[in-house]
This record gives C-alpha cells, structure tokens and sequence, in this order.
C-alpha cells in the first residue's frame, strides 16, 4: 500500500490501558434533555489529584500500587448513583477503560469504541497474529484506523478517509509492543482485583 512508503519510523512507542476519570457526575435526565441541563445538572466527583495523562486518562502506570485515589474516584461515582437514584449499569462511562499506543514526543492513538477489560485483551491478541497482513480496522464517520503487520514491524494508519488528512502514519517493532503488553495486563488485573475487593463489584472487566 502507498502509505505505507510515507510510513515513519518510531522506537519509543507505549501501549498502555487508560481509565477515563470524569469530573463531574451528571445526574439528570436520560432522555431529551437540553444542552444547559447537560452541562449544569451535575456534581463534582472526588479526583484527588489523580494523576492524568491528556484531559482525562489516568494510565495504569500511574495507577499500580496507589489505588486509593481511584477508589475514592469510584466510590463517589457509586454514592452518587445511589443519591440520584441511577442505575450503575447505565453509568458504565464512568467505568470506561481505554487501549492507548502513545509516546512521549505528541503521538497519541486512542482506541475508542473498546471500553472494558475485555475489549483491550480482544485488541492485544492482534499484535500476536501469526499471519502478515491486515490485523486490526476499526472506523467511523470521518476517522479509520489500520494496523498492518510485516515480518518484523507493525504499520498504523490513523487518517481521515472522507478528506484524506492523515493523523498518524507510522511503523515500529512487533517487539516493542509486544513484549509490553503481558506486563500490561498483569499490572490492569491487579488493579481490578483491588478496586473489586474494594467496592464490591467488578465495573470494568466487561
């Protein structure tokens, strides 16, 4: 494929799992509402400096050995649930964790529409394919995202197929992704195994 030519070579790319932290509850009406209802039927949600990477993104990195800010986090999502009278399981964005590929130099690859534990572990099983070729799409209005595998690197294209703007065109080593991703997982199932023994319930598995 022609892209892959223009394709830049990075060598210090993280894969990460981030946990989207909100901070503010809104506890208004599900339906219909208004824009104004939207952005002032709300309370504020106990972030305790919780460390972020971006707007909203508290990185498993971060997290890993101090959990008690984010149980905090959650435990006042809970309560406010309850005060509101909302049901958890139609709060799930609250509890949304993300797949990120970033570094520290401005490339940052989110990977939406994966919003559980289960999700990211679907992803993570592409960079371990077996075949060369295609591994993941993913798309929507405006926006597509590719990842091709080779013998020996990984090739990303995030980019605008209606316009034809081009976000992230790049290639790296299946290694370096790869050799990430089992600590990855280790450190995210240990920090929902806390958060569950804490709150008394598993919201981000599945």
């Amino acid at each position: 494929m022609k892209w892959k030519e223009s394709a830049i070579y990075i060598n210090n790319l993280e894969i990460e799992i981030g946990f989207v932290i909100c901070s503010s509850f809104y506890y208004g009406p599900e339906n219909h509402f208004t824009e104004d209802q939207w952005h002032t039927l709300r309370e504020s949600l106990e972030l305790d400096d919780i460390p972020l990477y971006g707007e909203n993104r508290s990185l498993t990195k971060y997290i890993i050995n101090d959990e008690f800010r984010l149980i905090k986090y959650y435990y006042s999502v809970i309560k406010l649930c309850e005060k509101y009278k909302k049901c958890i399981s139609k709060e799930k964005p609250y509890f949304w964790i993300h797949p990120l590929i970033y570094n520290t130099e401005g490339i940052s690859i989110e990977i939406p529409y994966h919003d559980t534990y289960d999700d990211s572990q679907n992803f993570f099983v592409n960079f371990f394919a077996k075949e060369e070729g295609r591994i993941f799409l993913d798309s929507d209005m405006g926006w597509e995202l590719s990842i091709y595998a080779s013998n020996t690197d990984f090739y990303l294209r995030e980019w605008n197929p209606d316009t034809g703007e081009d976000y992230n065109t790049i290639y790296f080593p299946k290694l370096l992704i790869q050799e990430q991703i089992p600590p990855l997982m280790q450190r995210t199932e240990t920090i929902i195994s806390v958060l569950t023994q804490a709150l008394g319930e598993d919201y981000w598995s599945r």
